[in-house]
């Protein structure tokens, strides 16, 4: 059965740099030192709640959700939700850039770290 390894080795090196972009940035940055995803539905997610935040639609106690990893969270502030934003928006970007200046010059090895933005680190 082909894995995603397996299919990735068997395709160009622009697909492995786009691959290995996604793969960052699902892995994603830390918060709190605890792994947060930065993919497309933990960056919507984390929007609406600043946006509600915004809208005050949050009341005293804060916004509760438990991150992928299991670690349970809570917001209890716009700053504090805005600083995670912010966080994951700036490293999609960073690792989306990468992606782009790769894919005119691969590397040998496209998952080695030095290639790529080291993940952002934000406490709240």
């Amino acid at each position: 059965m082909p894995t995603i390894t397996k299919i990735a080795k068997l395709t160009s090196p622009l697909r492995q740099i786009r691959f290995e972009a996604e793969r960052r940035i699902t892995k994603g940055i830390f918060v709190n030192g605890s792994p947060f995803r930065c993919d497309e539905v933990s960056s919507q997610r984390v929007g609406e709640i600043v946006q509600a935040f915004a809208d005050e639609l949050i009341d005293e106690d804060g916004v509760r959700f438990a991150t992928a990893a299991g670690v349970l969270m809570t917001l209890t502030s716009e700053a504090q939700a805005r600083l995670i934003f912010d966080a994951m928006r700036h490293y999609r970007q960073a690792c989306l850039a990468v992606s782009a200046q790769l894919q005119t010059d691969p590397p040998t090895v496209i998952s080695d770290d030095a290639h790529w933005p080291v993940p952002e680190s934000v406490t709240v």
